[in-house]
């Protein structure tokens, strides 16, 4: 008995037989990203589907409260499954990324001749964070590629 416990069967661990130990946190960074999205958007889309009339003209919109919740949720429970949970602490950093080019975006296309807004300060916080009634100039795809990612990453992490 003390022989079958003695045993170790080796265990495959893709991460574990690379030379520099950033890759595998890069690697698994990247995975943790795709994975949270993957799982996240679809479950959490149904949810925000029946939110939808509860937040929908508030500031809570921007933040796609019910796909934070189940990026949360993934990043508890899941994260530890997934490498080891090796590069989930770092995702935020890529949904950063999207921020700050959202962030770029307004800021270099925004004119005070058309803008609605008096300041480009005003024009990042509708566009990216604001109502549904005040992003309506771009139709709110700045919430969507820049602010989701941003919440949902940080919600994983």
């Amino acid at each position: 008995m003390n022989g079958l416990r003695s045993h170790q069967y080796p265990s495959y661990d893709p991460l574990e037989h690379t030379n520099a130990p950033w890759s595998a946190i890069v690697f698994g960074t990247i995975v943790h990203f795709f994975v949270c999205f993957a799982l996240s958007l679809p479950v959490g889309g149904i949810l925000e589907y029946f939110l939808d009339r509860h937040i929908y003209a508030t500031r809570l919109v921007a933040f796609f409260p019910a796909i934070a919740f189940v990026a949360l949720v993934l990043g508890i429970f899941f994260s530890p499954l997934l490498f080891r949970g090796r590069g989930a602490t770092w995702i935020w950093l890529i949904g950063l990324v999207f921020l700050l080019v959202g962030v770029e975006g307004v800021w270099s296309s925004w004119n005070p001749a058309w803008s609605p807004n008096k300041t480009v300060w005003q024009a990042i916080r509708a566009e990216l964070f604001g109502r549904t009634s005040e992003c309506s100039v771009s139709e709110c795809l700045g919430e969507v590629f820049s602010t989701m990612p941003f919440v949902v990453s940080v919600s994983y992490s």
